[in-house]
Formats: structure tokens, C-alpha cells, sequence
């Protein structure tokens, strides 16, 4: 007996998702982003807590990336934003787990050091 295939996951099914996930558990907004005119931009806008803001490419994993989004994308970077590509549910769910970590990790440094300059012990 053969394992079946995973289910192909189409784009709009990872919008919807990603759309989900970011509403209901980072309790962040989705701006579906269509710029006139203007070709190659993102799909999707996160605005997310502490300030981060995440620029979401969606593609499933036949899907391949324009030129323009190319070009868009390594633009956005250069001026120093957090843009990502998502082919999958689980790359997304990862992206979320990292900044989460992240968070953890500054709110701990912020502790320590907070600490450190009241003159407590650091240990």
C-alpha cells in the first residue's frame, strides 16, 4: 500500500491561511496589496506586532516568481524591509515560530540588561 501525495496547497488557500493565521494568533493585520500600475509588488502587507511589518510573496510549489517580483523584492530588501516567500503553509508557520523566538530572545536581553544597570545580580 503506497503512501498517498500531500495535497497540492493553491495560492488562494495560503492567502486565506496566511490572512487566518495572522489575524487570529499574531493578532496582526493582512493589507492585500494591488498597487496600479505597478507590477511585482507583494500579495500581502503583514502589519504585525512590537512594530514589524513583513511583506508576504505567495506561490505554491509550482509557482515561480516574475521578473518583476525579482526585482520588486530585492528593492524592498535593499531599503531594508523583511520581505518573504511563502510556497507552503509550513514556511509561513515557521516565520511565525521565529519571531516569536526572537521576541523571547529580546524580551530576555531586555530583562538582563534592565538588571544589570538597577546593579542586581545577573546570575
Amino acid at each position: 500500500m503506497s503512501t498517498p501525495k500531500p495535497k497540492k496547497q493553491p495560492e488562494s488557500y495560503l492567502e486565506k491561511q496566511i490572512v487566518s493565521l495572522t489575524e487570529k494568533k499574531l493578532s496582526g493585520e493582512a493589507l492585500k496589496i494591488e498597487i496600479k500600475g505597478r507590477r511585482g509588488w507583494p500579495d500581502r502587507l503583514l502589519v504585525l506586532p512590537n512594530g514589524r511589518v513583513w511583506w508576504i510573496e505567495v506561490k505554491d510549489e509550482k509557482g515561480v516568481l516574475s521578473r518583476q517580483q525579482e526585482l520588486r523584492i530585492a528593492r524592498l530588501r535593499e531599503l531594508g524591509h523583511e520581505v518573504h516567500v511563502v510556497w507552503k503553509l509550513g514556511d509561513f508557520r515557521l516565520l511565525i515560530e521565529a519571531m516569536q523566538l526572537d521576541q523571547l530572545a529580546r524580551a530576555k536581553i531586555e530583562a538582563y540588561l534592565s538588571d544589570l544597570l538597577e546593579g542586581g545580580s545577573t546570575e
